[in-house]
């Protein structure tokens, strides 16, 4: 494969270079780098970081497979490194990255494990011989680690585990060598060029929350009306699965917005339900009268967010009607086949990236009100993370260097994702 355009970015120094290269000469381990590789053929499928087996070698000097060595241990034992994957795509984006770089310049061998989630990287890099299993993942301190990086780590989402894991196996437990250049999110977003046409006739700024308020705007002139849109792709509110059963979400609505007359109650189960007059949107003060007036926010699972948009609509006086898709492919179609809607996504991601979505900005997040159950500002967000074994820095001193300083911004991991979906 010839050698293609190359992007290098040297984030400690904070200088950046875009070259047109057939190599590249790494001047220091201890500059961030970030290798994107693609054939100069852009009808071609193949691409470095999205189909790794197919490519061989992404540069022209990088180390050919024949040429590669394993990791030794004191012991004399021998095996790849091994990069341990958590199964999202922002995540196979970044350790494909990690993994074509540790070949080709580094020069070792690689194994790729497919992974579940955070907490099971956790578990891998830790030296467990089964980090996937529920219960029991099999650690100890006697254990040879075979997993030895893993990037998109969610941390601070499972404090509990990773806390455990430090204090009862201090010296084979995971080391976190810091963020990877980016935060993840759940949140709200709208399709940009909903936000354009707001902006373009009217000038409301439509990602920001106080162009929502009811009182001084009508944010549904952008949207479509949920008359619409067909009762096949949305949930019951009644489904037993639905956030909108749960009595105790529905009893923090009240404590939080007073907004009694949005649930329902049952005298004989003693238990609070989200209204929906007709069986499937949830409508806020603001439009429950007139539900013309409701703006469609969509979004899958049990109802991701829904709690937290529901005091949001709430408290600032906003349109919406909250509906939870029938099935994941129900969610992820809704805003191709229904553009002018609000959704709930996560970032990084790719499901929903070719609308250029921007996230709706609420107040700056009051951490102590969340803590409490108020999520009327904005949710915070969470270090994306880089996790390499303990035993990394004596096997490969290089690569856990290289590790430590590698920077990803979210745009980069954007485009890396926006491949993935063009040629998988």
């Amino acid at each position: 494969m010839k050698a293609v355009p190359i992007i290098l970015i040297e984030g400690r120094e904070g200088r950046r270079r875009r070259k047109q290269a057939v190599s590249v000469k790494w001047e220091s381990f201890a500059s961030s780098l970030i290798v994107l590789c693609r054939e100069n053929n852009q009808k071609s499928p193949q691409s470095c970081l999205v189909v790794p087996l197919v490519c061989g070698t992404c540069l022209d000097s990088g180390i050919p497979p024949s040429e590669r060595k394993n990791l030794e241990n004191a012991n004399g034992d021998s095996y790849p490194l091994g990069i341990f994957v958590p199964d999202w795509a922002a995540s196979w984006a970044a350790n494909v990255l990690v993994a074509t770089i540790v070949e080709e310049i580094f020069g070792y061998n690689v194994s790729l494990v497919k992974g579940t989630g955070t907490v099971s990287g956790f578990y891998a890099v830790s030296g467990c011989v089964d980090p996937t299993a529920v219960g029991d993942p099999g650690c100890g301190s006697g254990n040879v680690t075979k997993h030895h990086i893993v990037m998109e780590a969610w941390t601070a989402g499972y404090p509990l585990v990773w806390e455990t894991l430090q204090n009862e196996y201090a010296g084979v437990a995971a080391k976190n060598l810091g963020n990877m250049g980016y935060e993840g999110l759940t949140s709200t977003f709208i399709p940009k060029p909903v936000q354009q046409e707001a902006y373009r006739t009217q000038g409301m700024a439509l990602q920001y929350f106080k162009y929502w308020n009811a009182s001084w705007y009508q944010p549904s002139k952008y949207f479509e009306s949920i008359s619409v849109i067909p009762s096949g792709l949305t949930k019951l509110c009644s489904d037993s699965t639905s956030v909108m059963t749960d009595d105790a979400t529905m009893r923090r609505h009240i404590v939080f917005t007073g907004d009694v007359d949005g649930l329902v109650y049952d005298s004989t189960s003693d238990s609070y339900s989200a209204r929906c007059d007709d069986g499937h949107w949830w409508l806020s003060p603001s439009c429950r009268s007139n539900s013309t007036l409701c703006v469609p926010f969509i979004t899958g699972g049990v109802g991701w967010g829904i709690e937290e948009l529901m005091q949001k609509s709430t408290k600032w006086n906003m349109p919406m009607a909250l509906g939870v898709a029938a099935s994941w492919s129900a969610y992820t179609e809704f805003p191709f086949l229904h553009p002018k809607s609000h959704f709930y996504w996560w970032i990084p991601d790719p499901t929903f990236l070719e609308l250029e979505p921007l996230q709706v900005i609420y107040p700056p997040t009051d951490r102590r009100a969340y803590s409490s159950g108020d999520m009327s500002t904005a949710a915070s967000g969470i270090s994306v993370d880089k996790h390499v074994s303990r035993d990394l820095s004596v096997l490969a001193p290089n690569v856990e260097n290289f590790v430590s300083n590698i920077l990803v911004t979210m745009a980069q991991m954007n485009a890396i994702l926006l491949d993935q979906k063009k040629y998988i």
